[in-house]
């Protein structure tokens, strides 16, 4: 009777493992790209990282560099129905400032990003050259906890992705929408210091290209071109390379950076990122 439980339970157990295996784990990391999965209804997923970035300013009175710009983030996923989810985006952020020709001046910045609640939903799947297609959108909310003027709006972001699989080793990921935020009207000089003042918000519209390259069941690489386009900054055009191995059914690790290629005069010089993926059992 002892072994006959035993072995009852052993095949349960084996089944339910294989039918959690057939569910396709897909998270929206590494890289810029949102890819076109959706999160299987009933089940949710923790996808958070950790981003390592250097940023340089350059103007012929003074040598400004943002030396460190540290970010923590974390996207959270729950399927609701088959083709739609619901997302939330979390975040931290440091940032460390040297103002100044020999980096005179030193600040820091500790502070919460705003909350960033959005959806995702499947339009069509792929069929032959037709790619599948996905809809995503957030909604940046204001920054109550830090009073940052940089979000005191609310401000959207949307955009569409689309993939397409090439054969059983190469696939394509592509996107392309638009965000609103707002933008420095100009400055002022009082009391010794310069003062900015912000205008109402701009649009910004943003691009993404991922070409994936996947050799091994659970190991992909990627190369990604990826870009914006607004009338302040005016084109910015960036690419960078990473990597992801799936250590399980439901976990996910990933590596991935930019160098330093393709830099404006306000641009990020180069940043290194990972993080982890684990969809929760249900």
């Amino acid at each position: 009777m002892k072994l006959l439980l035993i072995s009852s339970l052993l095949f349960i157990s084996t089944f339910i493992f294989a039918q959690e295996d057939t569910i396709a784990f897909a998270p929206d990391r590494p890289g810029q790209t949102t890819g076109t999965s959706i999160a299987t209804k009933g089940y949710f997923h923790i996808e958070t990282g950790y981003s390592y970035s250097k940023f340089a300013e350059n103007y012929t009175s003074i040598d400004y560099t943002r030396n460190i710009d540290n970010n923590f983030g974390t996207l959270l996923r729950y399927g609701i129905f088959k083709n739609t989810e619901i997302r939330l985006n979390i975040g931290y952020n440091w940032t460390k400032k040297a103002i100044g020709k020999g980096n005179s001046s030193l600040s820091s910045i500790y502070k919460s990003l705003p909350l960033s609640p959005g959806i995702k939903i499947s339009i069509f799947e792929e069929k032959g050259i037709i790619p599948s297609i996905t809809f995503f959108g957030h909604l940046n909310l204001p920054d109550f906890y830090n009073g940052d003027s940089d979000f005191n709006n609310v401000t959207p972001l949307f955009g569409f992705a689309f993939s397409n699989t090439i054969n059983d080793y190469f696939s394509i990921g592509y996107n392309i929408g638009a965000s609103w935020y707002n933008i420095y009207a100009g400055t002022w000089y009082y009391e010794s210091k310069y003062t900015y003042i912000y205008s109402t918000m701009t649009t910004q519209t943003f691009y993404s290209l991922a070409f994936c390259f996947t050799p091994l069941k659970n190991f992909a690489c990627f190369v990604e071109p990826y870009g914006t386009y607004n009338t302040y900054d005016k084109f910015s055009n960036l690419i960078d390379f990473g990597i992801s191995y799936s250590l399980r059914h439901n976990l996910a690790i990933d590596l991935y950076g930019k160098p330093s290629l393709f830099n404006n005069a306000i641009t990020q010089d180069w940043y290194i990122a990972g993080g982890i993926s684990y969809r929760l059992p249900k």
